[in-house]
């Protein structure tokens, strides 16, 4: 600066963008990211991976889907992690009701396990990957997807942020 007094007007203009600055609203750059995480776990409430009777091999014609779905969890998962939330997706394996109970629970854990695999193996982190076996119980509504039998062999997704599902919930707003 050739002046003091551009010295002392260029101090003014950065201390009122400084304190501009201070002014944003955290919580709504915060819902926003929130927001962004709920859009791309949308697949949660719909999509679902089936399975042939008695199968826990992932069929080929999943895989474009499951890679899809991949990118949409690293992308929640590095949102989550920026903002400090924890993310945590559950994949839960079902089987058909018949057969014996526990081979069914082998079966649908099996299922579970090969979706998390997969995942894993496209780069998503094991820590942020939970499975559950639920024999022959009935998804969530949404993912009503009957075999040909009335029977549900799938593997279906929960997300959960901060504890809170949204797969379920909507907006936490």
């Amino acid at each position: 600066w050739d002046t003091a007094n551009e010295w002392i007007v260029e101090t003014e203009k950065i201390s009122r963008f400084i304190s501009g600055i201070s002014r944003v609203d955290f919580s709504d750059l915060q819902n926003i990211d929130v927001e962004r995480i709920f859009n791309l776990c949308e697949f949660s409430k719909y999509e679902s991976i089936s399975f042939e009777r008695n199968q826990t091999e992932i069929n080929q014609i999943y895989e474009e889907q499951l890679l899809r779905i991949s990118e949409n969890i690293k992308q929640a998962i590095e949102i989550a992690d920026k903002i400090s939330y924890k993310i945590v997706f559950l994949i839960e394996g079902f089987t058909d009701n018949t057969g014996d109970a526990e081979i069914n629970k082998i079966i649908s854990r099996k299922r579970a396990e090969n979706v998390r695999n997969f995942l894993f193996k496209d780069g998503v982190k094991s820590e942020y990957l939970e499975i559950i076996a639920r024999e022959d119980s009935i998804p969530n509504q949404n993912h009503i997807v009957k075999t040909k039998n009335g029977e549900f062999r799938i593997v279906t997704f929960s997300v959960f942020l901060n504890g809170k599902n949204l797969t379920k919930e909507e907006l936490p707003w």
